[in-house]
């Protein structure tokens, strides 16, 4: 905490200092920028809202490339996930990780006005854009579902008549490779477009030295725009295409020894302990007490396999690398037109997601557990909004939108004969079926003393299955019940042939076809000169159901036990408000904004029983309190904005991995919390080259109410524990400069996030998924040369803190351990850039 504190003070007085100097500069102003996140176009100290907004121009310099990046530029936001392709974003603690179709986001993702089914979708990039806008709370007024915590508002550049090109060429360490191609003009004098081609690579985070592989990303795509005037309405039509490759996915490992059953069961992810099935011998040299919790043992630093997964946080050997493919379509034609007093606008997206992807589950150079997935999606939407003359002492807005997202998931699991399941489930239960039928006998089926012990349970369970009469297992120590077949068969014996010779694979899939359709209105009149009220509202019905089904070649053991077929769904009907009440000072603003947003129910990842994947998940709900001010001062030199805000949220997602009778399952638990924060920020011009910004949060983000029951026979209360990945303290600063010399002006750039000590999961162990507070830094020098060539110098994550982007955590019943993901290290280069 001392060393928090200290940090912030620095900065504190750094700021201090920066505000004093202010009063040097008398010609600097900070110019205005238009914003349209809540569609209808303001300025930024005019909108009575928490926003933050940075042009294209602004997003380059702070080295803020992607989605994953925009931490950078706001402090209340929290990126993590497992690569591109599994990102979750986070505003002021509300977010959700979340990569299944059938799990919504919390936060929005709009790109030119159509609102994304999936964050995870957007993979562009952020170059050749025009202006990123991220408006906080609940936007359920506007947007309607799925943006509780706030959205992220991408404007892409306008063609023009301009004819221009420019080439960007961008090289650095970690063998990274952009090029991107700009193409404008004028097709008619009415009608323009611009064209983008970009290809990215790098060698990624981590690498698998058995196959050679680096889980770097091969990112190529294209965007093509149009843009058009007829008579009163101006139009525009956009298609885009991504293609994100990964040659390896790869994940670090964490031996947390707790596991409530060692030896028989799994010590980590699904790794036998037992030695004819791993000859390395248990990974765990001493376990946690069973009824301990957030305790960790002793992992087994005499285990090869251990020294080598615990020994680089960038490396690790796996049995198989996998891969990554995902492909996005995207299609959208908006249109404006003037009526006459007031405006029609028309906005018509749709999106096409193909994905696909293998993994080595555990992550160990093991025969133990691997995940492979296949999916597609399309999502299609319409809205159609009338907007009255923004100068009208009334304004109005109201309009339709529909939208329907049909898509299918499949997932399929396999464990191998050095997986739990295959000793506990398969060579375990055998081995306990032969000895109560033999107890005479049960010398010659001791696994790991006997060496003919697995020859022998083979030929003897055989036997039981002819009989007839041998009471079944479904474990080492658990009879199997009737209801499930007493007796051992010659399924059974499949089963086992299976498990030590082949692999048990189980599948689910999902088929969900979504449809929802809103209403939305708003208003905005003077109660005084001074005083404003806007009232807002939406009603959606929202419907969202599905199909999900589970096979499998190995009946009675897990993952799927049994094949199953569940319909069901979520359905739901909303009216979400929001009244705010502005009053507009000399050169300030003030406002009270009670708001309201919902995020539909969803099944969870990976079910594999009808009773699971019959029970969705609770709708999520959110209330918003906030209470702002605004203010231009020192003669448009600098801004000053403070916010406070209390949230009140229903039954908020949680992705886990539960313990069942069948094994490790995808589960979604729920619970209530209540988060207050406290937003800060100051932005000056120290001169007219030069601008600084500081801005801080304070979130304390606690639940109210979350019973922690991934393990049923370890269930625990986290009422009054901090919500995953949400850091009390965020302060963000970023500098900027421009040095005007003979050759072109020199831009100094400099952005600098920090974040207090969070936890990635709902519990918290001690080093292992909790992060301690870091500070981040970005540094980008670039010539702007008269010729309009230009050079540049940039460098992310200068510190090179290296730190944890995300943890799975596996039920205690299960194992326990954890899988987890680093976020990229320092990286630097040199990008050139020609304008033509």
């Amino acid at each position: 905490m001392g060393r928090i504190m200290k940090n912030i003070k620095s900065l504190v007085i750094l700021s201090s200092l920066v505000f004093s100097l202010t009063i040097i500069s008398q010609e600097a102003v900070l110019e205005e920028l238009v914003v349209t996140a809540q569609k209808r176009e303001s300025t930024l100290m005019d909108t009575s809202a928490a926003l933050v907004a940075v042009t294209g121009e602004n997003l380059e310099q702070a080295g803020v490339n992607a989605i994953d990046d925009i931490a950078l530029l706001t402090p209340d936001i929290q990126v993590s996930g497992e690569g591109k392709a599994r990102m979750g974003v986070r505003i002021r603690g509300v977010g959700t990780y979340g990569f299944d179709i059938a799990v919504d986001p919390s936060v929005a993702m709009v790109v030119d006005g159509v609102t994304q089914p999936r964050v995870s979708t957007f993979m562009n990039g952020l170059d050749d854009i025009e202006r990123l806008e991220i408006l906080k709370g609940p936007q359920g007024a506007i947007y309607g579902t799925n943006a509780l915590g706030g959205i992220i508002n991408v404007i892409t550049k306008k063609p023009t008549q301009e004819q221009m090109a420019r080439l960007k060429i961008k090289g650095g360490n970690n063998a990274r490779q952009d090029v991107s191609i700009m193409l404008q003009g004028g097709i008619t004098d009415s009608i323009s477009a611009r064209f983008n081609l970009i290809r990215e690579e790098d060698e990624g985070v981590s690498f698998d030295p058995n196959s050679g592989q680096d889980d770097g990303v091969h990112l190529s795509g294209y965007r093509l725009s149009f843009y058009g005037e007829a008579g009163a309405t101006e139009w525009s039509l956009k298609l885009a295409n991504t293609l994100l490759e990964q040659d390896a996915t790869i994940s670090e490992v964490a031996f947390l020894c707790n596991s409530k059953v060692p030896g028989f069961a799994a010590e980590y992810f699904g790794v036998a302990g037992l030695p004819a099935n791993n000859t390395n011998g248990d990974v765990c040299s001493a376990n946690a007490p069973a009824n301990s919790y957030q305790t960790l043992g002793t992992p087994n630093m005499n285990n090869p396999l251990v020294v080598t997964a615990l020994s680089d946080e960038f490396s690790q050997p796996m049995s198989i690398s996998g891969f990554n493919i995902v492909e996005t379509t995207d299609v959208s034609f908006s249109s404006t037109t003037d009526l006459g007093g007031m405006s029609l606008t028309s906005i018509l997206g749709f999106q096409k997601v193909n994905s696909f992807e293998d993994r080595d589950f555990d992550q160990l150079d093991l025969n133990a557990l691997f995940q492979e997935h296949a999916a597609d999606t399309e999502t299609t939407s319409i809205e159609l909004r009338l907007d009255s003359d923004p100068s009208n002492d009334v304004t109005w807005s109201a309009g339709i939108y529909a939208m329907k997202d049909e898509g299918s998931r499949i997932d399929t699991f396999a464990s191998g004969n050095q997986s739990s399941f295959a000793a506990a489930f398969g060579l375990g239960a055998a081995a306990a079926a032969v000895t109560a039928a033999n107890p005479a006998n049960a010398a010659a089926y001791a696994i790991g003393v006997n060496p003919l012990a697995v020859p022998n349970i083979i030929a003897d369970y055989a036997a039981c299955a002819a009989l007839g009469t041998c009471q079944a297992y479904l474990n080492p120590t658990t009879p199997r019940p009737a209801a499930f077949g007493q007796f051992v068969t010659t399924t059974d014996v499949q089963n086992l042939n299976l498990a030590l010779t082949g692999e048990w694979t189980s599948s689910v899939n999902v088929d969900l076809d979504t449809e929802s359709l809103a209403v939305f209105a708003n208003v905005k009149f003077s109660l005084t000169d001074q005083i404003n009220l806007l009232l807002a509202g939406r009603y959606t019905d929202h419907d969202k159901p599905y199909t999900y089904t589970g096979s499998t070649n190995a009946p009675g053991v897990p993952f799927v036990t049994a094949p199953f077929v569940v319909n069901n769904g979520s359905f739901h009907e909303e009216f979400n408000p929001k009244a705010t009440l502005e009053y507009i000072g000399d050169d300030s603003l003030t406002w009270l904004t009670y708001a309201a947003g919902f995020k539909a129910g969803s099944v969870g990842f990976a079910n594999f029983s009808a009773n699971a994947a019959d029970t969705p998940a609770a709708m999520e709900e959110l209330e918003m309190i906030e209470v702002g001010y605004k203010a231009t001062i020192q003669e448009g030199r600098s801004q000053i904005e403070a916010i406070a805000y209390q949230y009140d949220y229903t039954d908020h997602q949680q992705l886990l991995v539960c313990t069942t009778a069948a094994g490790p399952a995808g589960c979604v638990k729920t619970g209530d919390a209540t988060i207050n924060g406290l937003d800060l920020a100051y932005r000056t011009a120290l001169g007219a080259q030069t601008r600084f910004t500081v801005a801080y949060s304070y979130i304390d983000a606690t639940w109210d109410r979350f019973l922690d029951d991934r393990d049923p026979t370890a269930v625990q209360d986290l009422a009054g524990k901090q919500m995953p990945q949400s850091a009390e303290n965020n302060l963000n600063v970023s500098f900027e400069h421009v040095q005007n010399t003979n050759m072109g002006d020199i831009v100094y750039a400099v952005s600098a996030a920090y974040k207090d000590n969070y936890v990635l999961g709902l519990d918290p162990w001690a080093g292992v998924n909790d992060v301690e507070d870091y500070t981040m830094v970005n540094l980008n020098i670039t010539l702007e040369r008269t010729d309009n060539f230009d050079i540049g110098f940039f460098c992310d994550n200068c510190t090179d803190y290296e730190y944890k982007r995300v943890a799975l955590e596996l039920g205690r019943g299960g194992g326990g351990g954890q899988r987890y993901a680093m976020a990229d290290g320092r990286r630097f280069g040199i990008q050139f850039t020609g304008n033509f």
